[in-house]
């Protein structure tokens, strides 16, 4: 499993845009989780 992070806050973000393309381009056996919770975090 790979965990996939954005330090991106922004909804139309770039690199959040690539990381749910890598996903999708995972090769068999591998699976990515995109984490969505940057902006519940303490600061």
């Amino acid at each position: 499993m790979v965990l996939g992070l954005s330090g991106s806050l922004r909804a139309a973000s770039a690199h959040t845009a690539l990381l749910h393309a890598a996903a999708q381009m995972a090769p068999d056996g591998v699976t990515m989780e995109l984490f969505d919770g940057l902006a519940d975090l303490p600061q």
